[in-house]
């Protein structure tokens, strides 16, 4: 028995969302070619279009990494320790092992750690440190895939000052809860799901995302967020309009994936993740593709929609294709039945004035079990 596997590889890594049933078969199946039956757990998710991430990196050498980097950091969440010295060297004891060897700085909160060994050196990490506190994020380093050089999932090590046995108010990751406070508000686009904005009344709105919710500040780099899906914890290190949230807390329904989320700041007069104006219903008239090129993706990746009320989805890689009809419950909420495997399925829909289709699964136009990741897509015609 053959099967056709639909899935999303994400720099290396499959991140999944667990959900009860109802299913949702048009936009991710995997097919039995004797029964036609959809897959009752689809893999998920898919990522956004556009993934936010750092500025290339810059030559440098050691004098350029940040002075407070220097000292010896006790780890928080892994054992070990690591010291960094000012003559460019450094010691650590980290994943078990005892290394020593060089480090520079590759620019824009980047370094590089080369192990005196050869083996295990960390050619490209990021670097958050304040008086009391130190976060290295070890990014991943996959091989090149079409001549395209993917950055890898981001694994964070968090560590205090040797000496501190707590941190002072300003002098964690993030200065103060009213510094992390100013520099949050504002509308950030993140790389799996959109953009995120923050407004001044602890507001949080996510585009592609049929509900918003509320936030609070509750230190220099935690965020705590509060909407239907339960709570989650947003661990947060910020530069220069660029912020990354390398840890999930658990909520009611378990842990909500939230891979490596990165985030850049929009502009104030971006406009093309503003709503489009116009009827949905004409709006998805069209060709939609999945265009990051910084991820593996082996989904159905484009979709067309006709003013018949048809459609049809295509994965390109292995020609597999999927049809059927569709027409919209309400204003926001499209249903898409499918010839082959029968079936159907609700999608909560977005469209932008950049020309960006966002659809976010819904169950029976209720929003409930929408725990998914937004599934979009950029206009090509």
């Amino acid at each position: 028995m053959r099967r056709v596997i639909v899935f999303v590889l994400l720099l290396g890594a499959v991140f999944g969302c667990k959900r009860s049933a109802p299913t949702e078969p048009a936009l991710n199946v995997v097919v039995d070619d004797d029964k036609k039956r959809p897959n009752p757990n689809p893999p998920r998710p898919q990522p956004n279009p556009n993934d936010p991430t750092p500025p290339e990196p810059t030559t440098g050498g050691p004098g350029a990494v940040p002075a407070l980097l220097v000292g010896k950091w006790v780890g928080t969440d892994k054992p070990g320790e690591i010291e960094f010295r000012a003559n460019g060297t450094f010691r650590s004891t980290l994943d078990g092992t005892n290394q020593e060897g060089t480090y520079r700085s590759l620019g824009e909160h980047r370094i590089e750690l080369n192990h005196n060994t050869g083996r295990g050196s960390w050619p490209n990490a990021e670097v958050y440190v304040s008086k009391a506190e130190l976060r290295v994020l070890r990014i991943g380093n996959p091989p090149p895939v079409d001549g395209r050089k993917l950055e890898g999932l981001a694994i964070p090590y968090n560590f205090r000052r040797e000496g501190k046995a707590e941190v002072v108010p300003g002098e964690g990751l993030g200065g103060t809860a009213d510094d992390l406070r100013k520099a949050i508000v504002g509308r950030w686009l993140a790389n799996h799901d959109g953009p995120w904005e923050f407004l001044p009344d602890g507001t949080v709105k996510r585009l592609f995302y049929p509900f918003s919710g509320t936030y609070k500040i509750l230190d220099g780099h935690r965020i705590e967020i509060t909407d239907k899906e339960g709570k989650l914890i947003l661990d947060i290190v910020h530069h220069n309009g660029f912020a990354r949230a390398t840890q999930v807390a658990l909520n009611t329904k378990g842990i909500r994936p939230t891979p490596d989320l990165k985030l850049r700041r929009l502009p104030a007069d971006n406009t093309d993740y503003d709503p489009a104006p116009g009827k949905l219903s004409e709006l998805i008239v069209g060709t939609w593709q999945f265009p990051r090129e910084d991820v593996i993706f082996l989904g159905q990746d484009a979709y067309e929609f006709r003013a018949d009320g048809t459609w049809q989805s295509i994965q390109t890689k292995t020609k597999y294709t999927l049809k059927g009809t569709y027409h919209f419950l309400d204003d926001r909420t499209i249903e898409l039945t499918t010839e082959e495997p029968k079936g159907t399925s609700g999608y909560h829909v977005t469209i932008t004035k950049g020309g960006r289709l966002g659809l976010h699964w819904v169950s029976s136009g209720t929003f409930e079990q929408s725990n998914s990741l937004p599934q979009i897509y950029q206009r090509v015609k």
